[in-house]
């Protein structure tokens, strides 16, 4: 019987990458399988292989003699379902079997389902891999050259609690004249932040976090940190960071440099989780604004002026000031680098993503391509 094979006719199932075709009903006491012909057409690729190999884990089932075997350097017997090789045509990308193959079956075998796949030696042909993401620990961070401040609130070593858990001061990784300690109360809550095991403190109450280090903040510099943002952005008016050089606010739903405030035009929705990233350049005067939302990963940025404001010592206010509240807000790690370079920044926020949400896997796509195969399948009878 002879069986002619469309990969129209096909299911391509995109994880094992193979094309499969259910008969109605079985293929009963067959003897032999002959390949009479195969066409195949590869899916756009930026390159072609030299041929492809036509694998059958069905019909390698069914022929119970050693077929083929894939030489290689050590332990070169190698047993493989592989049933044909095309060779590419005067078209790229266009393969064709040069002579057809013949197959003694187990007679005893039976097939209702016949799979095919098409690979370049033991790759599919038609999968794209992407490569995962390179880890930044804190570890890199902590060791950069252009470090202002790191403040990481899963170093247990720079955060101090209560018996209860409450933090009363949290320190900088790089600087232990950096030491942000709740300006009343008893300490403020630790809480989990992302799905990495990521921790953020809690502001809820009316206290913040204030440090009166005697350091002067870089005139060129970015700013990139993590937090939750209140449940009523549209009513709601409060410092993130309260800084000489970067007083970052949320105000009218909208981020802002305190100055009036000066607003931008980045929208913040209610309970969300964000990271900031606020590049101040000096001579420009000019303060560049990027703000991804952790959940879609949505960015919007913007460009303001940066107030003008000279360098200052001993505010350093982190989640309130004196008279704003910065209650219900969530605020995790925080990074300060003396540089407005692109790959500086980059990597400083693939921290913090990373903090947030883990290490991005490499991913896999797969395309399939046509083709068109003829079996003469003989039966006893």
């Amino acid at each position: 019987m002879r069986y002619i094979v469309h990969s129209a006719d096909c299911t391509y199932d995109t994880a094992t990458h193979k094309h499969s075709i259910v008969l109605d009903r079985r293929i009963s006491n067959p003897t032999t399988v002959r390949l009479v012909s195969a066409l195949y057409e590869a899916p756009t690729l930026a390159s072609y292989p030299l041929g492809v190999y036509l694998v059958s884990d069905a019909l390698g089932e069914m022929i119970p003699q050693k077929h083929t075997v894939k030489l290689k350097a050590s332990n070169h017997e190698n047993q493989d379902a592989t049933v044909a090789v095309l060779t590419e045509s005067n078209t790229a990308g266009r393969y064709r079997l040069g002579r057809g193959r013949r197959f003694e079956l187990n007679e005893h075998s039976y097939v209702r389902e016949i799979d095919f796949q098409w690979k370049d030696n033991d790759t599919a042909v038609g999968v794209v891999t992407s490569a995962g993401e390179t880890e930044v620990t804190a570890a890199t961070i902590a060791a950069r050259s252009d470090l202002y401040m790191f403040l990481n609130l899963s170093d247990a070593a720079k955060v101090t609690t209560t018996a209860g858990g409450l933090l009363t001061q949290w320190e900088a990784v790089n600087d232990s004249t950096f030491q942000f300690v709740p300006d009343g109360g008893s300490g403020l809550t630790i809480s989990d932040f992302g799905s990495n095991g990521g921790k953020s403190v809690d502001f809820d109450g009316a206290y913040m976090l204030k440090d009166e280090s005697t350091a002067a903040e870089p005139a060129d510099g970015t700013v990139c940190f993590l937090f939750n943002s209140q449940d009523d952005q549209l009513t709601e008016y409060y410092p993130l960071l309260d800084w000489y050089r970067w007083r970052i606010w949320v105000a009218d739903a909208k981020l802002a440099y305190y100055g009036s405030p000066t607003l931008t035009d980045l929208s913040v929705a209610d309970n969300t989780d964000y990271m900031v990233t606020v590049r101040r350049n000096d001579a420009g005067g000019t303060f560049e604004w990027r703000l991804e939302n952790m959940a879609t990963g949505v960015v919007t940025t913007d460009s303001t002026g940066h107030g003008s404001n000279s360098s200052g010592t001993g505010l350093f206010n982190i989640g309130g000031n004196s008279t704003y509240s910065p209650t219900g807000t969530e605020i995790s790690n925080l990074i300060v680098i003396e540089s407005v370079a692109d790959a500086d920044v980059e990597e400083c926020e693939l921290y913090l993503r990373q903090y947030y949400r883990g290490v991005a896997a490499g991913t896999e796509s797969s395309t399939a391509g046509k083709f068109l195969i003829e079996l003469d399948i003989e039966r006893s009878h």
